[in-house]
């Protein structure tokens, strides 16, 4: 039907095999040099390349050691230029993917790691597919690494379309499998991936975006409707979220019984970040059937679990 669905998964990479730097590798020559957009033999960037890696020699603990000093360190902020050099990014340290790429692929580098840029498509907490460059380490083999992202390690929501040298020949390689990939394609749309035990589905962020909709414009059975659809889809991103919109508009509609059904099925998933909107409601509902010591227990419970949430000021204002 000349539909094709691509299937990403990302390999963990333990380190136990990570290679003593500096690493000298006639083949990987290329991949320690200074180019046009990065300047290791900068006395700055060797001055810092050093004192961040320190003693340490092992090519996987510094990698990881640069990509977290540069993620603290750096300010995203969208810039007036097209792609900043490493030296340019040190004035002001700040810009998108693209500069934190510049900056740590040039500390890499000047400590002996072998690194090179990757470019493709970042999966957004929407759902949303965006352009994104990244970088590789090689520190017994290449590994992806970001850091440009909150999170050590690189998962399956980075779709990776080439990797190569900043150079400007590397730069057009770059583009052109970018390019050759965006012309075969007309419509790129993220059907559902999983990171971290969370699952993001496609589906259901857009049945939940109808519903939020709707409620905006008052349409409240319509809403209920589309987050009873969410619930029937498999657990994922918007789960727990629709659970709270169904309990929280069958309490207030006095259907009890309803709301206690959504309830427990959001108490039953233990970690979820909605575990103190189901504690909270779950105390009404009982305040609603005049089980006051029942309420009582669901409130201390917020706020011994979430005592810095939204909700604890609320609760401890009902337990005063």
């Amino acid at each position: 039907d000349g539909n094709l669905r691509l299937l990403v998964r990302a390999t963990p990479y333990d380190g136990r095999d990570a290679l003593e730097l500096p690493i000298r590798d006639n083949d990987l020559a290329p991949y320690l040099q200074s180019s046009l957009y990065i300047q290791v033999e900068d006395l700055r960037i060797q001055e810092l390349a050093r004192a961040l890696r320190g003693d340490e020699r092992d090519a996987w603990k510094v990698a990881l050691r640069l990509r977290q000093w540069v993620y603290d360190h750096m300010v995203p902020r969208d810039t007036n230029v097209r792609f900043k050099s490493t030296l340019e990014v040190l004035e002001d340290m700040e810009g998108t993917c693209s500069e934190y790429a510049a900056l740590y692929l040039a500390l890499c580098r000047a400590v002996g790691l072998p690194a090179r840029a990757a470019v493709g498509f970042i999966a957004s907490p929407t759902g949303e597919l965006v352009l994104h460059i990244w970088t590789q380490v090689y520190v017994a083999e290449w590994i992806d690494l970001d850091p440009s992202w909150a999170a050590e390690t690189v998962d399956a929501a980075h779709i990776k379309t080439g990797q190569g040298l900043l150079t400007a020949s590397g730069q057009r390689r770059l583009n052109g499998t970018l390019a050759q990939w965006l012309a075969r394609v007309d419509t790129l749309e993220l059907v559902e991936y999983t990171a971290d035990d969370q699952r993001f589905s496609s589906a259901a962020e857009r049945l939940f975006a109808e519903g939020y909709q709707a409620e905006k414009r008052f349409v409240d059975v319509r809403a209920q409707e589309l987050y009873h659809q969410i619930v029937l889809l498999p657990w994922n991103h918007r789960s727990a979220q629709a659970l709270v919109h169904i309990a929280r508009y069958r309490l207030q509609h006095g259907d009890l019984d309803d709301a206690e059904w959504a309830l427990g099925r959001l108490l039953r998933q233990e970690g979820d970040d909605r575990m103190e909107d189901g504690l909270f409601y779950r105390a009404r509902l009982a305040a609603a059937r005049d089980q006051p010591d029942e309420s009582r227990t669901y409130l201390e419970r917020l706020v011994r679990d979430f005592p810095d949430g939204d909700l604890a000021d609320d609760a401890l204002g009902q337990l005063a």
